[in-house]
């Protein structure tokens, strides 16, 4: 099928290594919230406690008299900064690959 004019991207439209960092910053904070809120909720609620890095981790900020959810958030934020990085920038660079492989998708 023959694409037209019109369905090409533009240079501001185009996928940039700034628009991937914002958006792996973005979803390194969005997780570690969203992990911290249901670490809190899961170990005031049913007494489990996480895994054992993020366990000691999260001690150490409690002992500091930092509230459980804002210990348990910075617990995280080392594991997501790590792992976040790895899946976007694998994807951005995968999707990379795919637009020079498979003509169709090119811009």
């Amino acid at each position: 099928m023959k694409r037209d004019n019109q369905d090409k991207l533009t240079d501001d439209e185009k996928i940039t290594f700034i628009s991937v960092v914002i958006v792996y910053l973005i979803l390194m904070l969005l997780i570690s919230l969203e992990g911290a809120i249901l670490s809190t909720f899961i170990y005031n609620k049913f007494n489990l406690p996480d895994n054992a890095n993020l366990r000691y981790l999260t001690s150490f900020f409690m002992k500091q008299q930092m509230p459980m959810i804002f210990s348990a958030f910075l617990a995280r934020i080392p594991t997501n900064l790590a792992d976040k990085a790895i899946c976007t920038f694998a994807g951005w660079g995968l999707f990379e690959l795919a637009k020079k492989l498979h003509p169709a998708m090119h811009n």
